[in-house]
């Protein structure tokens, strides 16, 4: 019995050293499998190191040629959506340490952000800032919502409907560059068509191919005699006519109701549908001597979204190399470089080379007055004109008159260079 015993054990005992024999080699075929991971592992914990924003590391000029701003204007703008933004406070850093990753500052948030809007490649700012390549669309859409957020709540970018007297502080800046005359004008109406990727089937993609082409949102927008922006819309595609564009927005709807301030016009190109507030030039081509001359200095007083378009587009690189993401992300990425531009342009910081492009709203250009020419007969123009132009205006009509009465022609141009003067 004893025999049978002693046998049974060494039988377990035998079974019990195979098992642990097989297991253990088993478990060694699994580690080498799991070699790289474990050679890696032993290196120490994959945390990269971020990159340590200082300020004083830059010089001022490459500062602004890089980030579009000076460095004062960086901070606050930290400062204003930094809140908004994790990693502002020290709870959310502690968070996104315990977490297993190095938390990236709000500055080097906004820093790439900045980089990307003035024309940079999301490759070369992630290996700039030593940030991962799949983070930074997270980044990208936080911060840029951030941005529109916070200056659109501090009324960066609003047209002062019901007040009359900043109305009349910006027709000022009109007056000052046509002797007084167009007094009563607060903004300079334009459209521009922004590139983008083909958006998704279910935006239907005909309604933003533009007639050159490409895919685009039409932006609508207007600025004052300072190029500063107070109103724009972002809700029709490239494929969509600019006074079908703007008839869309809510600014469009008040011409249309009646309800924009009284008193008060705008100045748009020939695209756009005449109004009581809605100058537009006179259509046709062998013009009057008044009507032409009319022509001439409501061009000057729109010429200024063309300049502010101009500004935006150079300053903000990738509204004119098109915009590669989806269609939301697209309208709040301009939406945030419209808001930049004015966050700039109200301390004076207009472009990376202010020398170069100043501002030329107040243009000294010296009209022709011509107290001679109430002499010249009257006839009347025959030629076929566009119907969008033909609708009445009352401020068309007596701008038209006050300019006459003013003596203000053309540059260049005299009495005699017209057949027709009324």
């Amino acid at each position: 019995m004893n025999d049978l015993a002693l046998s049974t054990l060494q039988l377990c005992f035998t079974s019990m050293l195979l098992v642990t024999l097989l297991n253990s080699r088993r478990e060694a075929r699994r580690q080498r499998r799991k070699a790289p991971y474990r050679i890696r592992k032993r290196r120490g914990p994959l945390r990269k190191e971020r990159l340590v924003w200082d300020y004083d590391k830059w010089h001022d000029d490459e500062f602004k040629a890089n980030y579009r701003m000076s460095k004062d204007k960086f901070r606050e703008l930290v400062r204003a959506v930094g809140p908004s933004l994790p990693g502002w406070t020290k709870l959310s850093r502690t968070r996104q340490a315990a977490a297993g990753g190095n938390p990236i500052s709000v500055e080097i948030q906004l820093s790439m952000v900045l980089r990307y809007l003035a024309g940079g490649s999301y490759l070369d700012i992630c290996r700039l800032h030593l940030v991962p390549h799949g983070s930074f669309t997270m980044i990208r859409k936080r911060v840029v919502r951030a941005i529109v957020e916070v200056l659109d709540s501090r009324g960066t970018c609003e047209f002062p409907l019901d007040d009359t007297s900043k109305l009349q502080k910006i027709t000022e800046g009109y007056a000052a560059s046509t002797n007084g005359v167009i007094d009563r004008c607060v903004g300079s109406l334009d459209g521009i068509a922004i590139e983008i990727i083909q958006p998704a089937r279910r935006h239907a993609p005909k309604k933003f191919r533009s007639r050159k082409g490409y895919f685009a949102i039409n932006v609508q927008a207007m600025c004052d005699s300072f190029r500063r922006f107070s109103f724009v819309s972002v809700k029709a595609g490239g494929a969509c006519h600019d006074s079908t564009a703007f008839a869309q927005s809510w600014l469009g709807v008040l011409l249309r109701e009646g309800k924009f301030p009284a008193g008060f016009y705008i100045m748009g190109d020939a695209a756009y549908a005449s109004h009581l507030n809605l100058l537009v030039p006179w259509p046709g081509r062998a013009l009057s001597c008044v009507k032409d001359s009319f022509n001439f200095w409501q061009s000057h007083a729109r010429i200024n979204i063309e300049c502010a378009f101009g500004i935006l587009v150079r300053k903000w690189l990738i509204l004119s190399r098109g915009i590669e993401c989806e269609l939301e992300d697209a309208h709040m990425i301009i939406r945030a470089c419209f808001l930049l531009h004015n966050f700039l342009l109200y301390d004076g910081e207009i472009l990376d080379n202010e020398a170069d492009i100043q501002r030329d709203g107040g243009c000294s250009l010296q009209p022709t007055f011509a107290s001679e020419c109430h002499t010249q007969p009257h006839l009347d123009d025959h030629r076929a004109v566009r119907s969008r132009g033909l609708k009445g205006s009352v401020y068309r009509d007596l701008l038209t008159k006050d300019l006459r009465d003013a003596g203000m022609l053309r540059p260049g141009k005299t009495a005699a260079d017209y057949s027709v003067f009324e």
